[in-house]
């Protein structure tokens, strides 16, 4: 890796899924890789955050921009509690989830020594009673930023989010025993990672292999941001239906890579929005890339997402 500054760089024996392997890099993505997390304190500017915030608060009250941008979602999470339906607003290609998403991305070339490309970003505002159940994300959310841009809670703390990094849980198809295993034990005797998020805060995790989530809301609302992305060097490339042939705006033909179906979540670019007529082939590739993935076609998700036990090999290769 040959992300970040080099001076900022130290060796480091990472230790995940069991195995344990030098790396050249930094201190957090040393951390991210191990414990499939990491924490940034103030990473933020309070003044990107405001920017951010008064262009949601504008749609918001525009009933004809809110149509276009959000949607009110009955459920969050499947076979949510049913006290906790109907309690948010969320969407993709919200012009300030995009222009934080490529924001966040830049920021991250010098602090995650990983070459990410952008798939999608997520607005979503919870109101009192919200409830997100512990869940697994898709690939297009191999490495994940959650960040709260303001919220009204009756403890005047933010809301807590909740990680399991005890397991590679990317391989689990069993989503009601995940949730016995998480989020249904009792807030005393759980061993998980809560974390606290203050504006301008971000947390940096592995979406798809730690299972997550958020108990009831105590406050009246909270504003949260999900930026996402996938490691461009990453080995889900290995899996081949995950590149198609035809020219992506941000990829420069005189690299001869085949752009991945993840850039931009199967979008065109990341101005498209997820209803905008594609490509038939981006369309047909992408689709393809995610019953292949699922399916397990050429091997365990955990092969593919979020594996850095390579890493040191690749180094090698690389030189």
């Amino acid at each position: 890796m040959k992300h970040v500054p080099f001076e900022d760089k130290d060796t480091y024996i990472v230790e995940a899924d069991g195995k344990k392997f030098q790396s050249k890099t930094n201190k957090i993505t040393a951390h991210f890789i191990q414990n499939r997390y990491v924490v940034l304190r103030d990473f933020i500017p309070k003044e990107i955050v405001t920017f951010a915030l008064d262009s949601w608060k504008v749609i918001e009250h525009n009933k004809q921009a809110f149509d276009v941008f959000f949607r009110h979602e009955h459920e969050i999470t499947w076979n949510s509690p049913k006290s906790s339906l109907n309690k948010s607003h969320g969407e993709s290609g919200s012009p300030m989830g995009i222009a934080l998403n490529r924001y966040l991305k830049d920021k991250l070339k010098n602090v995650l020594d990983l070459n990410l490309g952008e798939t999608y970003a997520y607005c979503r505002k919870y109101e009192r009673g919200a409830y997100l159940k512990s869940h697994r994300d898709r690939p297009s959310c191999e490495i994940s930023i959650t960040t709260c841009l303001d919220y009204q809670t009756d403890d005047k703390k933010p809301w807590k989010i909740w990680l399991d990094n005890s397991q590679n849980w990317v391989d689990n198809d069993e989503p009601e025993k995940a949730f016995q295993q998480t989020q249904g034990i009792s807030n005393r005797k759980r061993e998980s990672v809560c974390v606290e998020l203050e504006v301008g805060d971000v947390l940096l995790y592995q979406g798809p292999n730690v299972m997550h989530w958020r108990d009831f809301l105590v406050g009246e609302y909270s504003y949260h941001v999900f930026a996402h992305f996938y490691n461009r060097e990453g080995y889900m490339r290995n899996i081949p239906s995950s590149t198609w042939s035809g020219m992506d705006t941000e990829v420069n033909p005189q690299t001869f890579i085949a752009p991945m179906v993840l850039e931009f979540d199967g979008r065109v670019s990341r101005y498209h929005s997820q209803h905008t007529p594609k490509p038939r082939e981006l369309q047909e590739r992408y689709q393809e890339f995610h019953e292949d993935y699922e399916s397990r076609k050429f091997g365990n998700r955990s092969e593919f997402c979020n594996n850095y036990g390579g890493m040191e090999t690749m180094e090698k290769k690389k030189k």
